[in-house]
């Protein structure tokens, strides 16, 4: 895919002529204003062909003008407030009319369209400033009085609402006192449009889908922008909300977006058929008045999605994994999800009949052998279980979230995923046991029993822990332990349930994968493979332990309760070179 840039028609500059600025007459009547001196003056603009606007064309008659529609005016030269213009007449060609504070020789800055905007607590750093909000979710547009708001819809008609144009003028009064200047004001557009098409490849057939596109989400760019009539400046904010186009049935979607020398979107596009596509770009740079038209081959996106939603957070359904020479879409080669929520490798067909609870590793080639198990803030040798890496993890103190230094050290979901995934936290853990009710069991997969807990968004008990027979256990997240069974039969607890498939999909299970803790030079162990589950979190507790997320199943019977970050639990707190389970949220759109 490239991007291909077109200054076409309505995307060129605009050149407008002022033409005059009159004096204000006295109290008296008829003294006037020396020309030299500041007072308030109608002001007057005449806006030639090939003018900026209102109706946008990509065709060949170019835009015009609408009766009616407000411009913004900014004295940049004697600061005061922003004032409005009218357009009076329509066509390629139009006047605008209005007051402001003016004097011979003042700069004015002409903004399109005129929109009071809120004050924001930066802004008082910029007395001599003058701040427009205008956003690519929301566009306002005023008209012969009448504030409308309208969102993107994908036509080049509804590109009207978002036409941000700019442009400054010198204002010349004539030395006689007979109220009329002349200028010009070459007006230049803040944005760029995207003509979007969307193509699908299956068996060597490509297939262009945009006519059957009902939305497309974009996600990673730049929303909303303060500019400034002083300077001509964006000033973008920091927290990005993705923008939604609601369309359907058009060959070619337009879209407005703010100028970006690193765009770099991630389209997530949805069909009338009820299919989800996705696809992202990187590293383009969009231009203010250029039009770029472009094809994008997606992918649908599949599970769909991957993830259940609680709270706010979106809770990957699968652990972390990794497999020498597997490549998946979106991730760093050998990385990807696992197939089922209760997937893990090398399951322990018998998990309470362990002794003395390892499991042997079929393989010696530690930094080539499939794994599930990752030590803290580790990323070029994450996976890697040779006894010489061992002590190869981040030693900051500080929360890894989206933290790649290097490739070497940091967030290791991040990174294997692209940016899509993240490690949660330990906030975000909490946040999970007190949103869903938790239920302790196990799932008959086909290569064994896998026991587990289960935290479902049923609404049944909230922050605590059910058993089989639907009675309180205990609150989540509490340090302690009960009696789950005796003689290793799970199977007959009353606190033990049978997970069914469908049951583990309405919620987030954690299985317990156990642990890889002793590093050897010979025969390689998994610790408590099927009894023990260990996740790690995205926090620090000091240079050598982080906070991890824990349960487990003991040989006598008793099930220790789930609980994260708790220093009493013993080993909540582990060190950073133990190998743990991960289970990622989901940050992508």
């Amino acid at each position: 895919m490239t991007f291909k840039k077109i200054y076409g028609i309505i995307l060129g500059a605009v050149v407008a002529g002022l033409t005059s600025c009159s004096s204000d007459v006295s109290s008296e009547g008829n003294a006037t204003v020396n020309p030299n001196e500041t007072a308030r003056r109608a002001l007057t603009i005449a806006v030639g062909d090939g003018g900026t606007r209102s109706v946008v064309s990509l065709e060949t008659n170019g835009n015009k003008w609408e009766n009616g529609d407000l411009f913004g005016a900014f004295n940049i030269t004697t600061p005061g407030s922003l004032e409005s213009l009218i357009a009076k007449g329509e066509g390629n060609s139009t006047k605008l009319e209005g007051n402001i504070e003016c004097a011979n020789g003042d700069k004015i800055g002409v903004f399109f369209p005129y929109k009071p905007s809120p004050t924001k607590p930066y802004m008082s750093q910029y007395p001599t400033h003058k701040f427009v909000e205008i956003s690519m979710i929301n566009g306002v547009l005023s008209s012969n009085g009448t504030v409308a708001q309208y969102k993107q819809n994908g036509t080049i008609e509804n590109l009207k609402y978002f036409d941000y144009s700019y442009g400054t003028t010198t204002v010349q009064v004539n030395a006689d006192g007979s109220a009329k200047a002349t200028g010009s004001v070459n007006m230049k557009k803040q944005y760029a449009v995207l003509g979007l098409k969307f193509t699908v490849t299956k068996n060597s057939t490509t297939t262009d889908i945009t006519e059957n596109v009902k939305k497309v989400t974009m996600s990673n760019v730049t929303d909303q922008v303060d500019f400034d009539i002083a300077t001509g400046n964006l000033r973008k904010e920091e927290v990005l909300t993705p923008i939604e186009i609601q369309t359907s049935n058009l060959n070619c979607i337009y879209v407005a977006v703010f100028p970006d020398n690193n765009f770099s979107p991630k389209f997530t596009v949805e069909t009338n058929d009820n299919k989800t596509y996705t696809v992202s770009v990187s590293g383009k740079k969009v231009e203010a008045a250029a039009y770029y038209p472009i094809t994008l081959q997606v992918k649908e996106y599949i599970p769909n999605p991957p993830y259940i939603e609680i709270a706010g957070v979106k809770w990957g359904k699968y652990n972390l994994q990794y497999t020498p020479d597997k490549k998946t879409d979106g991730w760093v080669d050998g990385y990807h999800l696992a197939k089922n929520p209760w997937d893990y490798f090398y399951t322990e067909s018998s998990p309470m009949n362990l002794e003395p609870n390892v499991i042997k590793i079929p393989s010696s080639n530690a930094d080539n052998a499939k794994f599930d198990h990752f030590r803290w803030g580790d990323i070029s040798k994450a996976h890697s279980f040779a006894y010489s890496d061992k002590d190869h993890y981040d030693t900051s103190v500080e929360n890894i979230e989206k933290k790649n230094s290097n490739n070497e050290y940091g967030d290791i979901a991040y990174y294997a995923s692209k940016g899509d995934w993240r490690l949660p936290n330990v906030a975000e853990f909490e946040s999970l046991m007190r949103n869903t009710t938790q239920y302790i069991g196990y799932y008959p997969s086909e290569a064994g029993d896998v026991l587990g807990v289960l935290f479902v968004p049923d609404g049944v008990a909230h922050g605590k822990i059910i058993g089989k027979n639907g009675q309180v256990v205990n609150s989540s997240n509490v340090n302690g332990n009960i009696a789950g069974f005796s003689g290793k039969k799970y199977q007959n607890s009353t606190i033990v349930r049978k997970f069914t498939a469908e049951e583990i999909s309405k919620g987030i299970f954690f299985p317990a994968a156990g642990t890889f803790t002793n590093y050897s030079s010979g025969p390689t162990n998994l610790n408590n493979a099927g009894r023990m589950g260990y996740y790690w979190t995205a926090d620090c507790f000091n240079a050598t332990q982080a906070k991890s997320f824990t349960f487990q199943f003991t040989a006598n019977g008793r099930v220790m309760f789930a609980t994260v970050g708790n220093s009493n639990a013993g080993n909540d707190l582990p060190p950073k070179n133990n190998m743990y389970s991960i289970r990622p949220i989901y940050i992508g759109q």
